[in-house]
């Protein structure tokens, strides 16, 4: 019998990030609305298999839950560049998460709207065009 240690670990670990409101990093997950759709670690570890040295667990689609098709295992420089960009989020309702999109940036402590609409990409657009105005204004 092969024990799954490992395996098992990057399994629970998710679930306590998105159920587990005490956990320290449940806002990026749990508060986000991710959650682990795997009804048991056996149906886990069927969909990703054993964890090859050096992977660990990520969400191929970051604001997308812990589910088939959506996992991996991958690289630290895999996940770095499956990172949500700062200042970009999905508009949530009533503590569902939208198909709404929205960008933002914080000037003197005031919170700036700079896109609201269905595109991910214009999000991100908008907030790399306002952060790139705002760094041209402090070098004068």
């Amino acid at each position: 019998m092969t024990i799954y240690k490992r395996e098992y670990q990057a399994f629970h670990d998710a679930k306590q990030r998105c159920n587990n409101p005490k956990h320290k990093r449940y806002a990026d997950w749990g508060g986000r609305g991710i959650q682990v759709e795997f009804n048991s670690f056996q149906e886990f570890l069927d969909c990703l298999g054993p964890r090859p040295n050096g992977l660990s667990l990520d969400r191929i689609e970051n604001d997308a839950n812990y589910r088939v098709g959506n996992v991996r295992w991958s690289t630290r420089s895999q996940q770095q560049l499956n990172k949500r960009v700062k200042g970009v989020r999905q508009v949530k309702s009533k503590g569902l998460i939208t198909e709404t999109w929205q960008s933002y940036v914080h000037i003197d402590g005031k919170f700036h709207q700079l896109y609201t609409g269905p595109s991910y990409d214009e999000a991100v657009q908008a907030r790399e065009i306002k952060m790139k105005e705002l760094n041209e204004t402090t070098k004068k």
